[in-house]
């Protein structure tokens, strides 16, 4: 938690100016409700490039990558019984 904080405070170039993470989240979160309130005829995000340099170990992929199929599959055949019904 404490290194995703980290990311979302640092600072990148975002339309000319140096923004935090948080603040181009929220901008986009800000565009996006205002093409639900149908005050914008267009949707676009804005995003900058943003590089993640990873920490985590391949044993922990594994895990993650295990744990993360399992859920899906469950997900997909409590769709596939609620469709059937």
């Amino acid at each position: 938690m404490k290194n995703t904080k980290e990311r979302f405070n640092k600072r990148t170039e975002f339309r000319g100016k140096m923004h935090t993470y948080d603040n181009i989240l929220l901008e986009n979160v800000r565009n996006l409700a205002k093409y639900i309130e149908n005050n914008e005829r267009a949707l676009e995000f804005d995003i900058p490039k943003v590089e993640i340099s990873r920490n985590d170990n391949t044993e922990a992929r594994e895990e993650f990558g295990i744990k993360y199929r399992s859920t899906l599959k469950k997900i997909r055949d409590r769709i596939r019984k609620e469709l059937r019904l």
